[in-house]
């Protein structure tokens, strides 16, 4: 394959080989590693952690109401709209996107969303 390279790395246990796909040189990718190479192994362990995260949040579970909350929020409304197409409180609405945040551990309902979005709870 043009532009691929593959860099073994023996004397790490955890990252066996990297590729690359790029028009770097060996010389330039082995340079890369030496300056960033455990920043770079950094990231990819916290990476790795933040994905395996997702992919467990993928199976919990969401109600239908927050699913039809989160899917509303998607499409740009607020929590006044929302309640008027869902026919049911303002009060509910934040409940039901608090509790659609608590389960991901987001911070906001628009992380929530990203999450829901991301690990196939809602789709758009």
């Amino acid at each position: 394959m043009t532009g691929m390279v593959f860099l073994a790395r023996e004397d790490d246990p955890v990252v066996k080989s990297w590729n690359l796909v790029s028009a770097l040189s060996r010389t330039d990718i082995e340079a890369v590693n030496k300056e960033f190479g455990m920043l770079l192994h950094i990231c990819a362990a916290i990476a790795h952690h933040k994905i395996g995260r997702l992919e467990n949040l993928s199976q919990a579970s969401l109600t239908s109401r927050k699913r039809e909350c989160l899917s509303l929020l998607a499409k740009g409304f607020r929590t006044a709209r929302i309640d008027e197409h869902m026919s049911i409180q303002a009060v509910t609405v934040d409940l039901h996107l608090r509790n659609a945040r608590a389960k991901p551990g987001a911070r906001t309902r628009e992380q929530a969303l990203a999450t829901a979005i991301v690990t196939g709870r809602i789709h758009i």
